[in-house]
């Protein structure tokens, strides 16, 4: 929670609210439809065999605008609390490591690259390619290697034909 997001006792009130309506007691459901029994100020035991003090948490849910003054609350022990929030951050994760991208197979790759005037041919032992009107070839292990070797040759052909251009040896950092 956002600290910052509420003046203290705006807070106190949506928290005691949320505490009540769900009768001072976890709200999560298993997915047997049971709801977790832990309750506010309960003394548990521990796994260790130390007792503590259950504190029910008013959590935002969905992780919703926690700047938003009329929150959607839920009541939750620690536990579940936590395990909502590292759900949500997982799933943001998930998705922004997948935004914009997309598995690409080697077919669909030489695919696109052979209708460039790049051709690349799987051979026994790897991948060999050729760069249509020119005398560039070469041979790899993986397409990938293949593709980035063609690109390479042609950037050094470009060097030698325009001296703008500046050919790194291959496998330097760029």
């Amino acid at each position: 929670m956002l600290k910052e997001a509420y003046p203290p006792e705006t807070w106190d009130e949506l928290k005691q609210g949320c505490k009540e309506g769900a009768g001072w007691q976890c709200e999560y459901r298993y997915p047997n439809g049971k709801r977790c029994r832990m309750k506010e100020n309960q003394i548990r035991t521990s796994k260790s065999g130390r007792r503590y003090i259950v504190y029910l948490h008013a959590s935002h849910v969905e992780n919703a605008d926690p700047s938003n003054l009329t929150p959607s609350l839920v009541c939750l022990c620690a536990k579940h609390h936590m395990q909502m929030d590292r759900q949500a951050e997982l799933r943001e994760r998930l998705s922004s490591r997948r935004r914009g991208y997309q598995l690409t197979t080697t077919e669909n790759l030489l695919r696109e690259v052979n209708g460039t005037g790049i051709t690349i041919v799987e051979v026994v032992d790897g991948y060999e390619w050729r760069v249509q009107g020119t005398d560039l070839a070469g041979k790899r292990t993986t397409a990938v290697a293949a593709v980035g070797s063609a690109i390479h040759q042609m950037r050094c052909l470009l060097e030698m034909m325009q001296p703008s251009f500046t050919c790194v040896q291959e496998g330097e950092t760029r």
